[in-house]
């Protein structure tokens, strides 16, 4: 996928039997293009995309100034060649959480904890999982 174009083609191809997956892909690209995309929508898009590696990988052809970065993907690129302690414990945490296995306030307590030193990553994640009322 090199354009806009066949991006959406494949979306199509991928989400044709799901049309709840369509619209929703289709919101996000016309909040794209309004320039309402902002780090909720990559998540969200992110997450619409999840088992589809070649979408996931083509969504920068898509959005191509859009932050696609996950929280694994942001502690990865910090600490995997750093501190391997904290990426895996990151990693491991998360994988809790999307597996239903840990609450979001215990994972973001838990993420917060590892990387409390780390300005950038704090704020990126309470920006990724923003506190919930």
């Amino acid at each position: 996928m090199d354009n806009p174009l066949s991006y959406v083609a494949s979306v199509y191809e991928a989400f044709h039997d799901e049309p709840e997956k369509l619209d929703e892909f289709f919101k996000l690209a016309e909040d794209a293009t309004a320039n309402r995309f902002d780090e909720a929508s990559a998540i969200a898009m992110t997450e619409l995309m999840k088992g589809h590696q070649n979408l996931v990988q083509g969504l920068s052809v898509f959005f191509p100034n859009a932050n696609m970065t996950s929280p694994r993907e942001a502690a990865q690129e910090r600490f995997e060649s750093v501190n391997s302690h904290v990426y895996n414990s990151v990693v491991r945490i998360l994988k809790k959480y999307e597996n239903g296995k840990m609450l979001e306030k215990e994972m973001r307590k838990e993420v917060l904890d590892l990387v409390y030193y780390h300005e950038d990553l704090t704020g990126e994640f309470c920006r990724m999982f923003p506190p919930k009322p």
